[in-house]
């Protein structure tokens, strides 16, 4: 049996663009956590949390102090590449696409190689199965769902994502669908790096999903396969 396991992750920034963290919780398709983690780093930029003069808008989990004590981007860049470099591996997360930007930017940054990622986003799903007009705070979907987030800190990047999990275990549930279910019938974003931007809905095969990639394709009309 081919292996597959579902990564969610979080970014946070010190200023609205510059990465101080990197969290995640990787599980099984039955939503067992297997391995869960936050990556602190120095962002090399002053923390920014609000407007000047008025109560920050987003309280991180740790002081600045601490991120700046953390190694910088171009240190922790194998550990997340390695991550997310997994042919087996399906990443997900809220708002993910703004993550994935951030991700890039900071290589771009450095100099360093941009991520090609396939990605499914939870808020994006649940916003189309409820067919909202505006998409909703990951705050307001867990008190929407009733999901009790004991321990779980906002804001802490692998606790965000560990809530992004727990968003789609409850639905999952109640719709009496399994992981694989949501990401065939939402289809699969992949975000390409670099200096193009490119953005590329596909919801075909791996292998397809490879080659209209390295070809630039935006659009695909296919199926993504997930068995």
């Amino acid at each position: 049996m081919q292996k597959k396991d579902y990564m969610f992750f979080d970014i946070e920034c010190c200023d609205g663009k510059h990465i101080c963290s990197f969290g995640y919780v990787i599980c099984d398709q039955n939503f067992n956590l297997l391995d869960k983690k936050d990556i602190l780093i120095n962002p090399e930029k002053p923390f920014v949390l609000g407007p000047p003069g008025c109560v920050a808008r987003v309280n991180l989990a740790h002081k600045a102090h601490e991120f700046k004590n953390q190694p910088k981007f171009t240190f922790v860049y194998p550990e997340i590449k390695n991550l997310i470099g997994k042919q087996w591996r399906m990443l997900l997360g809220h708002s993910i696409r703004n993550d994935v930007r951030f991700l890039n930017q900071a290589c771009m940054k450095e100099n360093i190689e941009p991520f090609n990622i396939r990605t499914f986003d939870t808020q994006q799903y649940y916003k189309d199965l409820k067919r909202d007009r505006n998409p909703m705070s990951l705050e307001r979907i867990i008190a929407e769902l009733g999901i009790h987030a004991d321990g779980l800190i906002p804001h802490k990047s692998c606790d965000d994502a560990h809530l992004a999990m727990l968003v789609m275990k409850e639905i999952c549930a109640r719709y009496k669908k399994t992981l694989d279910d949501c990401l065939i019938e939402q289809g699969v974003l992949v975000l390409k790096g670099g200096q193009n931007k490119k953005r590329l809905r596909l919801l075909c095969d791996d292998t397809q999903a490879e080659k209209h990639l390295a070809n630039g394709v935006e659009d695909v009309g296919c199926r993504h396969r997930t068995d």
